[in-house]
């Protein structure tokens, strides 16, 4: 299964979560049902397949094929929490008012019950847009990251991130003088976001998508236990990503990230780090889109039309299956015979199995 570029998430206090507890909020729902958001495009064209019905997908656990109890495409499908989530950084900043132009039309895509939420990280995550339907304060809200706002947070992170690494990072977690790596900020934002989708969106289907001219660099631990949380309550993670400047660079030729559990180990980053939204978005079945020039509105446009036209598929696992572990999951699409070109496939790798019983 092979992925493109493009991410987004948002936010509570995330120095708190970092110093408190490393353990990984679950919200839980009242039924064992595992659902898949599951987008199939074209490997050509990139546009998203449409006609397929439940007879057309073939999920397997661990191997195992499963009974699809659920089918949704459309307008029949769970409506969208979506965070975007934007880095601040010089890079980034004097992009914002192209962004903001591009995400007016993109956000067309979108269906009147889907909410839409902005946040900002750099040093400490911010929330300048609750997730919501109204579209206006959205793109309002990136009006306000300035130049003088980059400036501030830039001030802020030298105070937020000594905190941090006084505190070992992540309790418990290797790494703690990698506080100020951006890709800390970046998984505090991911359950920061999480939260307020499950406060303001129950029910909702969960996006971030990340905009960011940065690796994020994160220790293999923090990326890992992040990317477990995504899946554990069922997030997607996209990235809009420009490369310029010593990341173009330094990209050429270099290896995908990993995980060692799924992938052989040795192609993460030179010094020990994943590069966090990339490795997110394969864990979670997102999208990386690579940003030409100053071009976010196709960038944006493909991340959310593909988001838009997945299509959700529901199973209901053995009760003996049930171990409180990660259950690896394939799915196989069959096209029909008129289709022009093979698809290309996302989805989350993984779902965990949990033997708790389930909460009303």
């Amino acid at each position: 299964m092979t992925f493109r570029k493009v991410f987004l998430f948002a936010a509570i206090s995330p120095l708190n979560l970092l110093c408190q507890t490393p353990d990984l909020p679950t919200f839980h729902s009242n039924s064992r049902l595992v659902t898949l958001d599951i987008s199939v495009t074209g490997r050509r064209t990139g546009s998203p397949i449409d006609g397929l019905t439940a007879e057309s997908f073939q999920v397997m656990d661990r191997a195992r094929p499963q009974k699809i109890t659920q089918f949704s495409h459309g307008d029949s499908v769970r409506p969208l929490a979506l965070i975007l989530l934007v880095d601040i950084r010089q890079w980034t900043s004097p992009n914002v008012k192209i962004l903001r132009d591009s995400l007016s039309k993109a956000l067309s895509n979108l269906r009147a019950a889907d909410q839409v939420g902005v946040m900002t990280f750099e040093g400490e995550p911010k929330t300048i847009q609750p997730l919501t339907t109204d579209r206006g304060p959205v793109l309002d809200a990136l009006s306000t990251i300035t130049t003088d706002q980059v400036a501030l947070l830039h001030q802020a992170e030298l105070s937020w991130c000594p905190k941090v690494a006084e505190n070992g990072g992540f309790k418990g977690l290797e790494g703690g003088a990698t506080g100020c790596r951006s890709g800390q900020s970046l998984a505090m934002a991911v359950r920061s976001g999480v939260r307020q989708m499950s406060d303001r969106a129950m029910g909702a289907s969960r996006v971030f998508v990340v905009v960011s001219d940065d690796n994020n660099l994160t220790p293999n631990r923090m990326a890992t236990q992040t990317a477990d949380f995504s899946e554990k309550e069922e997030v997607t993670v996209s990235l809009l990503k420009k490369l310029s400047g010593f990341w173009a660079h330094w990209l050429v030729g270099a290896a995908p990230v990993v995980d060692p559990r799924y992938i052989k180990p040795g192609a993460q980053g030179r010094d020990g780090t994943y590069r966090a939204v990339e490795y997110y978005s394969q864990r979670t079945g997102g999208e990386t889109v690579n940003v030409t020039g100053s071009d976010y509105g196709a960038a944006l446009e493909k991340v959310l039309g593909s988001i838009v036209g997945r299509y959700q598929v529901g199973f209901v696992p053995d009760a003996d299956g049930l171990d409180n572990t990660f259950h690896k999951l394939t799915v196989k699409v069959t096209l029909p015979k008129s289709a022009k070109s093979a698809p290309e496939v996302r989805y989350r790798d993984a779902y965990f199995a949990s033997a708790a019983e389930p909460v009303p």
